[in-house]
């Protein structure tokens, strides 16, 4: 069985309520973040397949801060377990 989805980054701010469809303590600072430049699209991943999320990655690092090699990067998200991974 084949199953396919698509990697992208996420276009902006108008996509944050589908980032945030799966629940984390820290959603409420997403748009926030992005705004004030802490989180960029650039750096911001979600795994979709047709309109559902099925995954999702950001890097945080401080706002002067250029690339993701920088001390302070952060990742969230979370990521359900397959079954065609489990190694029972």
């Amino acid at each position: 069985m084949s199953i396919t989805f698509d990697i992208r980054h996420l276009a902006g701010t108008q996509e944050i309520e589908l980032f945030n469809r799966f629940p984390y303590p820290l959603n409420d600072e997403i748009a926030d973040d992005l705004e004030r430049g802490r989180r960029r699209p650039e750096r911001t991943w979600l795994a979709v397949r047709g309109d559902r999320l099925l995954g999702r990655l950001a890097l945080w690092s401080p706002r002067d801060v250029r690339t993701a090699r920088q001390p302070g990067v952060g990742l969230i998200g979370r990521f359900p377990a397959s079954p065609a991974l489990s190694t029972a």
